[in-house]
Parts: C-alpha cells; structure tokens; sequence
C-alpha cells in the first residue's frame, strides 16, 4: 500500500471534488448512528462543502493535508492554531480504507507538523467509539470538556 500525504495549498483548489467525496462518505457511513439523518443530509450537501473546502485551501488559515492511496484521494486532515495549540478539526477518510493505515499516516504528519505546540486537541463527538479508540491510540486523552454549539 502507497500512502501519501500532501500538505495544500492555494494551487491545490481542483482537489476540491476530491475533498467533499471524502467528507460525505465519511460522514454518511462513520455518523450514522451517530447525528440525526437531517443534520448528515444538511452538513454533506456537495455545492455548500465544496465551496467550504474552496475557501479553506485559499484563506490558509489552517493547514489541509490529502491523503492518497494508490493515487486515490480517500482522506483529509484539517488542523488550525490557536495560541500555542494545534485543533484537529476533521479527520476523515472514506470508509473503504478505514483500518487500512490512512488515518494514523494523517496523525503521524499532523504530530509531526505541530511538534512545536504546547498542545495538539481534538474534539471528536462522545458517541463515536471507533474515533475515541482511535485517538487514545495515537497519544490523546479525554480532558473531561465538551464544546458545545460548534
């Protein structure tokens, strides 16, 4: 299996496509259980996620990394710094490649990135399992807080 992490930047915007696909097959299969269907169906629109992921890459306010297996795009990991922290906003990857490394090579990049913060946070939804297992893992550690109305 060939990994491959690419950091984007403003150039990158025809990834957009690629982007969103992952967003909403992440979100569609990963959330299910989780978020009611109007809340998947309103956050995984095509035409408002491309136009987020747009404006993402070109503000560069955070730091958007694409995940590619065997040349196909089937992960994404967007971080933003606050102070001296380093927050993990999504960590998705299509469900094909779950448990297949794509998202441990997405942690691995974003530790090694924010190596200089004081902290690396992350706030994934209580419900979800397989994405606490995940980051216990790979070194986080519940705080006891929870962020509401994000």
């Amino acid at each position: 299996m060939d990994i491959q992490i690419k950091r984007l930047a403003a150039e990158d915007i025809a990834v957009t496509n690629d982007l969103v696909h992952i967003m909403i097959g992440a979100w569609q299969s990963g959330f299910r259980n989780i978020l009611p269907d109007s809340i998947i169906e309103k956050y995984t629109r095509f035409d408002p996620c491309a136009d987020m992921f747009r404006q993402i890459i070109a503000s560069g306010t955070g730091t958007m990394y694409l995940a590619r297996l065997n040349g196909k795009s089937v992960g994404l990991l967007y971080w933003i710094p606050e102070e001296e922290t380093a927050r993990i906003e999504a960590l998705l990857t299509i469900p094909e490649v779950w448990g297949k490394g794509v998202a441990a090579a997405l942690m691995e990049q974003v530790l090694a990135d924010t190596i200089s913060f004081h902290a690396v946070t992350v706030w994934p939804f209580a419900e979800n399992k397989r994405a606490l297992r995940f980051y216990e893992k790979h070194g986080f550690s519940p705080s006891g807080h929870s962020r509401m109305g994000d």
